[in-house]
């Protein structure tokens, strides 16, 4: 079984390095960076940029839904305890 995880991560992980390996050398040329309400810029190769904010959205979509998660298990913990009250109230009325 974990060898079938191997080679399926294998089918994945190997294209698209392959995939970010040409986008990085077909996409040298430089672009300038700006940040609107100062003159501060700056300039870097365009590939960085795509990817940067690319994995930049990866780890702030995996905190969103870190948080997402841990609600819903704060919540689920709530509801199984107010369940077992519930459960109580029911068998000493009976």
């Amino acid at each position: 079984m974990k060898t079938l995880k191997k080679a399926i991560s294998a089918l994945f992980v190997i294209p698209t390095l392959i995939i970010f390996g040409i986008f990085t050398a077909s996409n040298t040329q430089y672009i300038r960076i700006k940040f609107w309400p100062f003159e501060f810029f700056f300039e870097i190769q365009l590939w960085l940029a795509i990817l940067t904010s690319f994995f930049i959205g990866i780890i702030l979509g995996s905190f969103l839904i870190l948080i997402s998660k841990t609600l819903l298990i704060l919540n689920n913990s709530r509801l199984s305890s107010e369940i077992k009250n519930l459960k109580s109230l029911i068998e000493k009325k009976n």
